[in-house]
């Protein structure tokens, strides 16, 4: 076998190597923003979620092993303002998605919502294409795509809502419920995986009864016994939705459809 042959095969093998090595590697804690950078990224990134599907985002611990993926990951995307506190890292990789939309001491649930979702897909342009300039064009043309989607899903379910009234577990979905048009009464749990008082449910199910389209959201992964209470004195339908998704989605639009025609369900059950 000749030396030019066997050069450029060892040439061709650097380059292949050299090509799988250019992907931006990523670290996220939770599914819905791995799902969401994936969209974004594409072929360009390679993706690794923290937080395990079922795990409970406020309970969770890191492992050994994952403080090696982070120490190897060119970008680390995370919710931040307390939602996922348990991540030991703080250093330049890391992209707090709450604290980069000003949301620091609001509603920190930013990923369940269309409009800053799409904000942070803007923003994730800009800090994919400081790791891999040659492939800002992809990443804008992603993105751009993905805004696009949104855009289509939000003026195809919002008419849906109209009128509707949800109690809900907690106050994961505010912004979603905002952007849908959807009559937020008030969060079940004071504080995550804190019960309510006698007085808070009578509240609760007081104002649900008030309105013709009543829908108790519970969780999953949470207790259903408070929501179900509320929802049988009110006379509500109940919809049991993943803000962390269910670990099968294979996009970030799936993850908010699923969720949405979960509680669109609840619309033929409303009094007309």
């Amino acid at each position: 076998m000749s030396r030019l042959f066997l050069g450029l095969i060892f040439l061709g093998g650097v380059l292949f190597s050299s090509a799988v090595q250019a992907k931006v590697r990523v670290v996220a804690t939770i599914g819905p923003l791995a799902l969401l950078v994936r969209d974004v990224g594409g072929d360009r990134v390679e993706v690794d979620t923290l937080l395990p599907p079922g795990a409970s985002v406020h309970l969770w611990e890191m492992r050994p092993r994952d403080l090696f993926k982070i120490k190897e990951a060119d970008l680390v995307l995370a919710v931040g303002c307390g939602v996922d506190g348990w991540l030991r890292y703080r250093g330049e990789k890391l992209f707090s998605v709450c604290e980069a939309l000003g949301k620091k001491g609001s509603n920190p649930h930013v990923w369940i919502s269309f409009e800053l979702v799409k904000d942070t897909a803007e923003r994730l342009v800009f800090r994919l294409s400081e790791i891999d300039p040659e492939g800002k064009s992809y990443f804008m043309k992603r993105a751009e795509g993905f805004v696009k989607k949104l855009n289509l899903m939000k003026e195809r379910y919002a008419p849906l809502f109209n009128g509707m009234c949800v109690v809900s577990h907690h106050g994961a979905w505010d912004y979603l419920f905002g952007e849908l048009g959807v009559v937020f009464l008030g969060a079940l749990e004071p504080a995550p995986h804190k019960e309510p008082g006698p007085g808070k449910l009578l509240e609760l199910v007081n104002r649900l009864s008030r309105c013709n389209c009543r829908v108790v959201v519970s969780e999953f992964g949470h207790n259903r016994r408070m929501a179900e209470v509320v929802a049988k004195e009110s006379g509500a339908c109940m919809a049991v939705l993943y803000p962390l998704g269910k670990g099968e989605e294979e996009s970030f639009a799936e993850f908010l459809r699923e969720n949405i025609e979960e509680l669109a369900k609840c619309r033929a059950t409303c009094i007309r």
